[in-house]
């Protein structure tokens, strides 16, 4: 017994921060971007402007996002987290909050640039970077489970928000989303989340330094191309472009509301919609990362891709049932599960571990300035266009794009020189 019982090993800090990042990510990103879609139309109703209007605050919070990617990766490793993250999720939540008093469009986009400059801290960036620090093996699988577990309580949250809308208003609404952003991100920051092992005394799971390959080696000082090569690479220009069209569509995932009112379903069934993405991105996350990390993370992408066309097709030919949209929305959660795991597979495949956090944030940075209209751009389509017809033409279209540069970006990698700690 007393063998068996020692044999048992203690579980590796690395999956604590791993869930600390997902619930990180429930109180920022998630509730200030996903379910924020929720307000666009009786917002707007009530007040009488365009959703397109009101939705361009997503495009001012994505702009500030963008450009402060650039420096998330040199200030993460020099400010303890402990202070920086809590106190950029505390500026999010105030600036959330602050919309119940708002009445002019205006206001919102300066709330989004608030938004996005703290989310730059407390989304994709720092968790691929903070999960690559800790995971030495299986990190697309991490980075994947910490989406999933953002997504279950988005999930449930998601048909929460349009009865506190109805029940309390919009502008309690927000008050109320504020509180409960509050108890998910300013716990998670203080006390579960670390930049690197090293800061408390321990290796990255999955570390043997008795293995010499390039996927057991240190993730904080292992071999890839350095960031000064990457940068001025046509490898990096293609990822960028493919990046920012992608980037684009995924957007679509807060304009489902609109799309269930547009053809005539309920509120309730496009939060459902949500939700339904929410419970799918349980599972696609992990699976995303699983398959990158098995097959190789551009053969993984370019078969997902291919099924995130087909869930565009699935929404235009679905739209008068209120459940085969709901399942719709679970498949067309496959972009966005590609673009928090996917794309964080794709760099590191690419150019390696070595300058991974601030390769990763320059990608992100620059390919999120040119996807920085996503929201008002697919409603503009759509409000143009009188339908969501168009909407997905255009995303099926960028998704073949996105697949051609991606195969241009990956054989110009690998004339990049490869460099050891």
């Amino acid at each position: 017994m007393k063998q068996t019982a020692a044999s048992v090993k203690k579980l590796h800090y690395a999956w604590i921060v791993m869930i600390g990042c997902g619930i990180m990510l429930v109180g920022t990103q998630g509730l200030f971007a996903i379910l924020a879609g929720n307000f666009f139309v009786p917002v707007t109703d009530d007040l009488g402007f365009s959703i397109s209007s009101l939705a361009a605050y997503m495009t001012f919070l994505s702009i500030a996002l963008a450009l402060t990617l650039f420096l998330v990766g040199n200030i993460l490793s020099k400010v303890n987290t402990r202070i920086l993250l809590p106190g950029m999720a505390a500026a999010e939540i105030l600036a959330f909050g602050l919309m119940s008093v708002y009445t002019e469009p205006w206001m919102w986009y300066v709330s989004g640039i608030v938004i996005g400059i703290g989310m730059a801290f407390t989304s994709s960036v720092t968790l691929s970077t903070i999960l690559t620090n800790w995971f030495n093996k299986k990190s697309g699988m991490a980075i994947g489970c910490a989406w999933g577990i953002s997504s279950v309580v988005l999930a449930c949250l998601s048909p929460v928000v349009p009865i506190v809308i109805e029940m309390i208003g919009w502008r309690g609404a927000y008050v109320a989303m504020a509180i409960i952003a509050a108890c998910f991100a300013l716990p998670s920051t203080v006390f579960l989340i670390r930049f690197k092992p090293a800061d408390m005394g321990l290796e990255p799971y999955g570390y043997d330094p008795n293995e010499s390959d390039k996927e057991s080696a240190s993730n904080e000082n292992g071999s890839g191309v350095a960031a000064r090569n990457v940068l001025r690479s046509s490898s990096f220009v293609l990822v960028i472009m493919a990046g920012g069209i992608f980037t684009l569509t995924t957007f679509l995932n807060g304009l489902l509301p609109t799309y269930a009112n547009s053809v005539g379903l309920s509120a309730t069934v496009g939060s459902l919609m949500i939700s339904a993405a929410m419970i799918a991105d349980v599972v696609l996350n992990p699976l995303v990362g699983f398959t990158c990390d098995k097959v190789g993370a551009i053969k993984a992408v370019f078969v997902w891709t291919l099924v995130s066309m087909a869930s565009y097709v699935m929404l235009e030919c679905t739209a008068q049932s209120a459940g085969l949209s709901i399942l719709a929305a679970a498949v067309n959660d496959v972009p966005y599960a590609l673009l928090g795991v996917g794309m964080a597979s794709i760099v590191r495949e690419m150019y390696g571990a070595k300058d991974f956090g601030k390769i990763f944030a320059f990608i992100i940075g620059i390919s999120s300035l040119i996807g920085c209209f996503g929201t008002w751009l697919l409603s503009t389509i759509f409000e143009i266009s009188g339908g969501f017809t168009a909407v997905f033409v255009y995303c099926i279209a960028s998704d073949i794009v996105f697949l051609i540069l991606l195969i241009f970006a990956r054989r110009s990698s690998k004339k990049l020189p490869v460099e050891t700690a």
